[in-house]
């Protein structure tokens, strides 16, 4: 899998408020987080060619999420919390569906706010996930790919959006280890390898590095214990899709 989408859809280390706690970002200016990051991921969605979209690693992912999403929203469009969602990739993909979305994306404030005028009636950037649910008035689907591991406390930051009991969440890119306690270490990758595409004229390179803790597999699962795991895909690029028991 290219390594600019793999690193694009990690956008992921973010102080989101989840309920009624935050969840700190654990890095300084060079990080994950910097807006110089957040500039690259944002032109480098300005200047998609949408005829690529199709052909994106793991679309096929986000139309199953929505499209089984959809199904259970009869007339109304699909309300969907995109978790670490960058500069909208992923609504992108799904728009290739042609039926109606209400979409919100959960980001750092850098990204949040750099993506604020990509935002239109159907899709809108928070830094809040609280505020995003509102926006949307309820959530049909909860879908993240290669976020959780990012965050500073995964298992509390899952707990607290499971809260909001979302009829189907789907995680794709998923970091998790089979056996024993959670594994914290530090990641890097050069600016120029987040987002889609080529590094966009004018914007100097750089380092940028961001912790990274693989779950256990047994406490990721053990979290969802209101919902039925439907499906599991395997490596190289490990996701789940769950329905809640009472939906």
């Amino acid at each position: 899998m290219p390594a600019s989408y793999v690193a694009a859809l990690k956008a992921a280390a973010t102080p989101m408020l989840l309920g009624l706690a935050r969840a700190p970002f654990r890095a300084n200016e060079t990080s994950y987080a910097a807006e110089s990051l957040a500039e690259v991921v944002y032109r480098k969605t300005r200047a998609l060619d949408r005829r690529s979209i199709p052909n994106m690693p793991g679309a096929e992912r986000t139309l199953l999420a929505a499209s089984l999403a959809a199904a259970r929203c009869a007339a109304r469009p699909l309300r969907v919390i995109d978790l670490g969602g960058a500069c909208g990739v992923h609504y992108a993909v799904a728009q290739l569906l042609k039926f109606p979305l209400r979409w919100a994306v959960v980001e750092s404030p850098a990204m949040a706010t750099r993506a604020a005028d990509l935002a239109s009636d159907e899709l809108n950037f928070f830094s809040d996930i609280r505020t995003a649910n509102d926006w949307l008035g309820g959530v049909d689907l909860l879908f993240s790919s290669g976020t959780l591991q990012y965050m500073s406390k995964p298992i509390e930051a899952l707990s607290l959006t499971l809260s909001l009991s979302p009829p189907v969440v789907v995680w794709t890119r998923m970091a998790l280890v089979e056996d024993g306690r959670s594994v914290t270490k530090t990641q890097k990758s050069w600016l120029s390898e987040n987002g889609h595409g080529s590094m966009p004229p004018g914007l100097k390179d750089g380092m940028v590095s961001y912790p990274i803790t693989k779950l256990p597999r047994s406490d990721f699962l053990r979290a969802h214990a209101d919902y039925e795991l439907l499906v599991e895909f395997g490596a190289p690029s490990a996701g789940f899709i769950f329905v809640r028991r009472d939906n």
